[in-house]
Parts: structure tokens; sequence; C-alpha cells
């Protein structure tokens, strides 16, 4: 966090000096719309490289391109190929490597289907590609779940979860897509969610500091991922 607000700050002084200087003479023929453009996609790529978000770099990267198709002469590329060509990029490198180190993505997920499961397992491991599946997640002793969403919707509910213990995670995975999460109120619930071209939202949020103590963390790339506390 600390390091998002260095680079977030930067990146304000860096506008207002450049549109200070801008109108002493200075930058006449750089246009500041592509300039401001080009510095927020390069700090959405810096955001995505820790932990690897494929999402978050490739597209901003085919923006890029696009902006400055004509000085790098790749106009036969844009605007379409080249965004195709990233998405399709950007999922076949995730199923790949997933990027979350406890837990592992796989391609026998939900795929172009509609579903409804109940899991009971601790560990949850839950992909959703180009679908819809709603997800209650049953255990007595739950202890972490990797939920991946890519051009689809997931919907998980925790509201009958139960965790033996002090702690669990919870990680999220979403691009072009939208995850939904269910959460019992009387959780502790630790947000470490980042967002690049897209949304975290939490509804119906109450202050909690004891236990048991969840953890989300992931990414949320062209996307929407909204918490709600049941």
């Amino acid at each position: 966090m600390k390091n998002r607000n260095i680079l977030w700050g930067l990146v304000f002084i860096f506008v207002a000096a450049f549109i200070l200087l801008s109108n002493f003479g200075y930058f006449e023929n750089i246009n500041l719309a592509s300039t401001l453009l080009t510095v927020f996609l390069f700090c959405c790529i810096f955001k995505s490289l820790r932990p690897v978000n494929f999402f978050g770099i490739l597209m901003p990267i085919a923006v890029l391109i696009i902006i400055y198709d004509k000085q790098l002469h790749l106009e036969a590329i844009t605007p379409f190929p080249v965004l195709f060509a990233a998405v399709s990029a950007s999922i076949g490198l995730s199923f790949i490597f997933p990027n979350h180190p406890g837990m592992r993505g796989h391609l026998g997920g939900d795929v172009f289907c509609d579903k409804v499961e109940h899991l009971n397992e601790p560990d949850v491991n839950c992909t959703v590609t180009f679908g819809e599946a709603s997800k209650y997640i049953d255990t007595p002793d739950f202890r972490q779940a990797y939920l991946k969403c890519t051009f689809g919707t997931l919907k998980v509910f925790f509201d009958h979860t139960q965790i033996n213990g002090d702690s669990a995670e919870i990680y999220v995975d979403t691009s072009f897509g939208e995850t939904e999460l269910y959460l019992p109120r009387d959780w502790n619930v630790k947000l470490e969610v980042s967002a690049a071209f897209g949304d975290v939202d939490e509804v119906h949020r109450t202050t909690n500091a004891g236990f048991p103590a969840v953890t989300i963390k992931g990414h949320v790339s062209f996307g929407e991922c909204k918490i709600y506390y049941i």
C-alpha cells in the first residue's frame, strides 16, 4: 500500500509539473492527453508485475501500441487485432501460470455453462470462463479459496461457512467478468485486492476487529468485484 501511494503521488506530481511547464512554452509538440494516458498505462503495468497479473500487463501494452502505432509502424495490427491478441494471450498465460502461490487454477472449471454447486472442502478452487456459476461454501473447516473468473460471472456464498481457527484467505482473480462474494457480517475482513481498469466495492461493511480474520487478496482487471456482508 505504501509503495502504491508513492507511485500515484509521483504520477500526480508529474502531471502538475507537466501542466505548469506547458504553459511556459515547453512540450509544445507533445500531446498532453497521450502523455498522461501513457504514464497511467505504465503505472498499471508496474502495479501488475508483482504478483503477476497478465491482463494488467498485456492490455495496457496493447493500448500503448494503438496510441503509438504510427511511430512504431504497426498500423496493420491496430486496433482490434492487437486487442484480441492481448486478451487471448492473457487468458492462455493465466491458465498456464496461475498467480496464486498457495493454490492452482485449472482448465476443468465451469466453461460456457450456468452452474450451481455446493462445496464442503476446506480448500476451495473455482474457475469460471465464459459462463456463470454460483458456489455455496458449506464447509465447517474453511481455510482458503482460489476464485478465478474470466469473461463470466461468479457468485460465492460464505454465509454458511465456518472457520475452525483464527484466520482464512480468499484469493480473487477477475478479468473481464464479475465476482460477487457474500460474507458473514461478523468476519473481520482485510481487503487487499488491486484493480487495473476495474472496480472493487464493499456493500454493508461493518467494523469488526475480532475473529475470525479473513484476508481477501487478488486482482481485478477490466472487471468488477463486489463484496456483500450479510
